[in-house]
């Protein structure tokens, strides 16, 4: 019997032709792996970024807040309850933008009490003992009954700041009890902590978020914030 001594011509186009499928089947393979791994990162970067958001975490349930959760622009004050253009930005600036924006923002107050002012810190924590015994409403009157009083910037004391609370002589004796615990100081320090962060170091700052964007403004400044909101919600469209 003779033997063969090389492989046939068809066998050998056969081959190629296999080996050329499996390549661009490797290639394919190789790309839709590729495909489902940058999906894959998106999808998680977009998660981290809903959870987490944007240079400060959104406002929730948890918030001090004028407004709608829901809303598309979120306006989250870093404020001292002793600062002078804190209380203008709530007195005048606040207004006028709820003005022109109406229920498309939400506003939120949190805590930066400033080093310099010496009883800010005791202030942030006595409006936070108003919330936790009160609620939301009663955080904002007693924030307002601060911002009245002639000597505020000098810092209020204990006595002065239970008698601003509402209510009768037991929950004013709670009011004082929360006050000289620090029951809610560890709110506070977060607030101030996430304001350090992310570079915030005067009052008031501001931060103005959309779902995908955010911007500060540091001081109360209306021009600023009324631009900064305007292209949020154009953004937001």
């Amino acid at each position: 019997m003779e033997k063969i001594s090389r492989v046939p011509d068809v066998f050998q186009r056969r081959s190629a032709t296999f080996l050329l499928w499996l390549f661009l089947g490797a290639l394919l393979a190789a790309g839709l792996g590729i495909a489902v791994f940058e999906r894959y990162i998106a999808e998680k970067r977009s998660t981290k970024t809903d959870s987490e958001s944007l240079i400060v975490r959104s406002i929730t349930e948890s918030d001090h807040v004028i407004g709608e959760i829901s809303a598309p622009v979120q306006v989250v004050v870093y404020a001292d309850l002793s600062c002078p253009y804190c209380k203008r930005f709530f007195e005048s600036t606040l207004p006028r933008l709820q003005a022109v924006y109406g229920d498309t923002i939400v506003v939120a107050f949190r805590h930066l009490p400033l080093a310099q002012h010496k009883r800010s810190r005791l202030e942030a924590n006595a409006a936070e003992c108003i919330a936790s015994l009160e609620g939301n409403d009663a955080f904002w009157r007693y924030v307002r009954k601060i911002y009245e009083q002639p000597d505020y910037e000098q810092g209020l004391a204990i006595p002065k700041l239970v008698s601003l609370a509402d209510g009768d002589g037991e929950s004013r004796a709670h009011m004082t009890t929360c006050i000289e615990s620090g029951e809610h100081d560890a709110r506070v320090r977060t607030d101030m902590l996430e304001a350090a962060v992310a570079g915030m170091s005067v009052t008031p700052s501001i931060v103005l978020k959309s779902a995908t964007r955010a911007l500060i403004v540091k001081g109360d400044y209306y021009s600023q914030l009324d631009t900064g909101i305007e292209y949020l919600l154009g953004d937001s469209i």
